[in-house]
């Protein structure tokens, strides 16, 4: 932009002295700085000197996202579902979901993405369910948020079905079992029988091809006493829903056409008998003949010319797993227009059997063929060698007439349409076949243009399914350049100066089934995903492919007659091009890194060049240091090999703060660009450790730490010490944590400044990543273990272990009390596949044979004690049990009778003004445990007599305590009306009470002021 003014008089004062109008481009890129530059700037040509400043915008998103996609849900099960949506841009994501529409559950999308699809579990089987999915973007726009929509989980009772069919007498049909959805339910086994009317059905067997139980293999049947018995099982539980398996019988004679035969099983039974099964029968419609339905044969309807040989196709519908080994047929037709010269089975069915038998006899032509393997697949079952004429007639027309055709002995049997051929004669037209390149395959839907030689105007003609074309209304004076085309085929050249009248041209096009492939790997040798590849022959054909996870590509559907150029494109990354690419050749590409640059100067509050400064660039997206730089006494820094990336920049050096505290960098390919540092001294005031608080147990995690001022300014530290504990559950070094793979539960990390002292501790939650093969010995910190072996688990877990001070409603029930901790192990209510092994400690002071490990029993609010035995570790003993699903659990002292345990009175004698025993209270401790079965909190009493039984002090009366806890009370030797008592002997009282009644018990204690 240039803009110059004038004006008559001077200006003066100071202010805005010309006001720019932009305009932000709607395509313009969030978060990207835009440098405003004065290139020059001048008053008065020049005359009077200006120092212009230039000015740096940052552009900000104030546009909220867009759900594109969904929210849709892509996978129902019994107790769960997964609901996916797709966004215009990143987003976080939160999906509120529950039977009404008020919702009242949430779950939040795991990472920042434009795509998410969150799992809900735990869900009731037949319930509809409301949801609605929100969504926000990185800049804080939204939330936005979907309309109410709706899903219903499926029924946990397996419906199991027998098909309707029509069969006809003396065939062997296969019958379908079709299942509802399986998934979720686990099922490794089917078992299912099923009563014969020997008279009417034959079991012929059981198979799983083309079924859900297809990875299962092969399953069992027997008959006997005329029930049919077939069992499969297999390792992998099955999915979805759909043919389950396949019976085969055999339709006997015992009955008559028109009869209805019901069928059903007298049990079938997944599993062990989990889930229940609905079975909905089936019926046999009984029919004479092929009235049943059939194998579909066919001859096609073509013109052609007189004089005309071709390989006519003999089409079949599916004749897939019909074991047929054999055909034999007799096909006639007007022997004056056609003559038969026999079969060609190359590229069809019929092409793995042997020799035919083929004789020729007048009108007709009788073909005898079989062979050891059953044909399958649809299409042409073979071709007719025929020949018309050359004295037929145009408009004569003759019948290709099936007068038998039979597969095998007649099962199956073949409905068969019989074709027709007609004959023409065009002089003002050019006529021929499309073929493929084998010169056998005709090509139908072929466009054939015949071109003018003078004028240029064009004609077409399309061929039909014998490969026969005909281009008419022709100028029969001129000659025709002939081309063939047809998408998905390569053609040849055209044919120039044909005259009308030609019937005999052939084209022979070749499939575009070529193909280039290879793999695209980064200069580390690590996989480019998403890459995309364009080959080109420069010829008018190419094609594009993009690389998939692992960096492999294929181009397919390639003309095969030239070589190509091959482009691949990556956004950061060169263009990477290879010339003369050979058609189903496989490639290895290597790109190049396309680097950006950030620079600039570091300089004290002096605008003095400073030395011994770190630059350091952060990967936003990666969120680690990817480069640095030490300045030297120039003060510059360049971060020259920098991948397309968001960068954070930061300047350090021990003991200072910089200005800016840091720089954003949106950097793409090729950038430069330049930003500038000021550093200040400054004093350091607290640590911030960053990382994640919730790590792995078997590799390390690094976490990183920022120092600050009392400003807020960050600054450098130099060498701070980093520590974990418990020592159990590893080592730290340098920011890096080390956990020991055998350690899960709470550990505690922090880092110290050496020199001032000023640290952080960061609490973080050790879990153990477990998979179906992991065999391994968990422990946390209080000696809890976890033994998990292989088949324990059906999918990747993170075992967690949380210890948590129970509150007093869980601490002491009527039936137990809990001494210690409990401890909380997740994912909460996961069922294993195989129980894993559980051992925890015996609290100090109790004997390891009379304490139990619970389990808490949310729905009842009370303890549910496990099945426990006592294992030996050298000369520890420690509780264990097994588990087959994650709760809260604790170790549990079962309650005994209504009493009191322990009771002692300490010091005896004792003095209320001095501290004897050193305990930090003057004046009698008196120290008991309670014991009861009926009551959570029993009563206590303890009261104070002199010995001629008057009352001195009631320290407590009636109120509840916890029992098998340690109660302490004091007396101060004060009297209940404040006064202090005499010295001498006195009798301590103490009642417990439950709704059973209550105890007592006395002791004596001597008051020696």
């Amino acid at each position: 932009m240039s803009v110059s003014q004038t004006g008559g008089s001077d200006l003066t004062g100071s202010g805005t002295l010309i006001r720019l109008l932009f305009k932000i481009r709607e395509n313009a890129e969030p978060g990207k700085d835009v440098a405003l530059i004065f290139s020059t700037f001048t008053f008065n040509n020049g005359a009077i000197p200006a120092s212009p400043n230039s000015a740096r915008w940052r552009l900000v998103d104030r546009t909220p996202p867009v759900v594109t996609e969904g929210p849709e849900v892509v996978d129902v099960g019994v107790n769960s579902a997964a609901v996916r949506w797709k966004t215009n841009e990143l987003t976080t994501g939160k999906i509120e979901y529950g039977k009404t529409a008020g919702y009242g559950q949430f779950k939040n999308a795991a990472a920042v993405d434009s795509v998410h699809l969150v799992a809900l579990e735990n869900l009731q089987p037949l319930t509809v369910y409301h949801f609605r999915v929100s969504a926000t973007d990185t800049a804080g726009n939204g939330p936005v948020t979907t309309a109410d929509a709706t899903f219903r989980t499926l029924s946990d009772t397996v419906t199991v079905s027998l098909p309707e069919m029509t069969v006809a007498i003396g065939s062997v049909f296969d019958v379908p079992i079709t299942v509802t959805n399986l998934t979720g339910f686990q099922i490794k086994k089917i078992q299912m029988d099923m009563t014969i009317d020997s008279t009417t059905l034959s079991p012929i067997g059981a198979f799983s091809d083309s079924s859900m139980t297809a990875k299962w293999g092969t399953p069992f049947y027997s008959v006997s006493k005329n029930v049919f018995h077939v069992e499969i099982s297999g390792a992998e539980p099955l999915k979805g829903k759909g043919v389950l398996i396949w019976l085969r019988f055999r339709l006997l004679g015992g009955v008559y056409p028109g009869a209805v035969l019901n069928f059903s099983f007298d049990s079938f039974q997944l599993n062990s008998g989990t889930p229940a099964v609905k079975i909905n029968s089936g019926k046999i419609h009984v029919v004479q003949g092929h009235a049943a339905g059939g194998i579909e044969v066919s001859l096609p309807d073509t013109s052609l010319l007189p004089g005309t040989r071709l390989l006519l196709p003999v089409s079949v519908s599916d004749v897939t797993d019909k074991g047929i080994h054999s055909l034999a047929l007799t096909l006639s037709a007007d022997n004056k227009i056609v003559k038969f010269h026999g079969i060609e089975t190359k590229n069809s069915l019929t092409e793995i059997w042997g020799s035919p038998q083929v004789k020729i006899s007048g009108d007709s032509l009788t073909v005898s063929l079989q062979g050891t393997a059953a044909v399958s697949d649809s299409g042409t079952l073979l071709f007719i060698d025929l020949e018309t004429l050359p004295a037929a007639q145009e408009g004569d027309t003759t019948e290709l007439k099936f007068d038998r055709f039979r597969f095998n002995q007649g099962n199956p049997f073949a409905n068969v349409k019989n074709g027709f051929i007609r004959i023409y004669k065009r002089h003002d037209a050019i006529s021929g076949f499309v073929f493929e390149s084998d010169s056998v395959t005709a090509v139908k839907d072929a466009v054939v243009s015949a071109k003018e030689t003078d004028t240029g105007q064009v004609k077409t003609g399309v061929s039909d399914s014998t490969g026969s074309f005909l281009v008419a209304s022709l100028d029969s004076t001129k000659t025709y350049t002939v081309s063939v085309s047809k998408p998905g085929y390569t053609s040849p050249d055209p044919v120039q100066h044909v005259k009308t009248g030609t019937s005999d041209l052939k084209f022979y096009l070749e499939k575009q089934n070529g193909f280039i492939d290879g793999w695209v790997k980064s200069p580390e040798n690590k996989a480019v995903v998403g890459a995309l590849v364009v080959a080109d022959d420069g010829h008018g054909h190419f094609g594009s492919g993009n690389t998939d996870s692992t960096g492999h590509f294929a181009v397919n559907h390639l003309a095969k007659r030239f070589s190509y150029t091959v482009t691949v494109t990556k956004f950061g990354f060169h263009d990477t091009v290879l010339q003369n690419v050979r058609v189903n050749q496989t490639v290895q590409v290597q790109m190049k890194w396309f680097y950006g640059e950030i620079h600039g100067m570091v300089r004290d509050t002096n605008r003095v060049a400073m030395d011994s400064v770190f630059v350091q660039a952060l990967s936003l997206k990666k969120g680690t240091r990817v480069d640095s730089f030490l300045t030297d006494k120039t003060g510059k820094y360049d971060l020259d090999s920098l991948k397309t990336d968001q960068y954070l920049i930061y300047a350090l050096r021990e003991g200072f703060v910089s200005t800016p505290n840091q720089v954003t960098v949106n950097l793409a390919p090729g950038d430069s660009v330049a930003s500038d540092f000021t550093m200040e001294r400054a004093v350091l005031a607290a640590i911030d450790i960053s990382g994640n608080q919730e790590i792995p147990n078997n590799v390390s995690s690094r976490f990183d730490f920022t120092g600050k001022t009392a400003k807020g300014q960050v600054m450098a530290l130099r060498s701070p010490v980093w520590k974990l504990w418990p020592k159990k559950a590893g080592v730290a070094s340098q920011g890096i944590v080390y956990p020991n793979p055998d350690y899960f539960g709470e550990a505690n990390l922090s880092v110290t400044d050496q020199f001032t002292g000023i640290s952080d501790t960061l609490r973080l939650s050790v879990y153990a990543p477990v998979t179906a093969a992991t065999n391994a010995v968990f422990e946390n910190a209080e000696g809890v273990s976890l033994q998990i072996t292989p088949g324990s688990v059906d999918q990747p877990q993170k075992i967690k272990i949380q210890s948590v001070s129970l509150p007093s409603v869980k601490k002491s029930t009527k039936r137990f009390s809990a001494p210690g901790k409990g401890y909380i192990l997740k994912p909460g209510g996961y069922k294993f596949q195989e129980s894993v092994h559980l051992e925890m400690p015996v609290p100090a002071g109790f004997a390891a044979k009379r304490v139990k490990i619970g389990r808490w029993n949310q729905d009842k609010a009370q303890w549910d004690v496990l099945e426990t035995n006592v294992v030996t570790h050298g000369d520890t003993s420690k509780l264990s049990s097994e588990l087959s699903e994650f709760s809260l659990l604790a170790v549990l002292n079962p309650a005994k009778d209504l009493g009191m345990e322990s009771l002692r009175f300490y010091p005896n004698p004792f003095s209320p003004k001095i501290d004897t025993d050193l305990d930090g209270y003057p004046g009698l401790t008196i120290e008991f445990l309670i014991t009861s079965r009926d009551a959570r909190r029993p009563f206590v009493t303890v009261q104070i007599y002199s010995l001629l039984g008057q009352k001195v002090r009631t320290l407590v009366n009636h109120e509840p305590q916890n029992k098998d806890q340690r109660l302490k009370f004091r007396w101060d030797g004060l009297t209940d009306d404040g006064r202090m008592a005499r010295n001498g002997r006195y009798v301590v009282k103490v009642d417990v009470s439950d709704a059973t009644g209550t105890k007592t018990k006395l002791g004596t204690v001597i008051l020696v002021k």
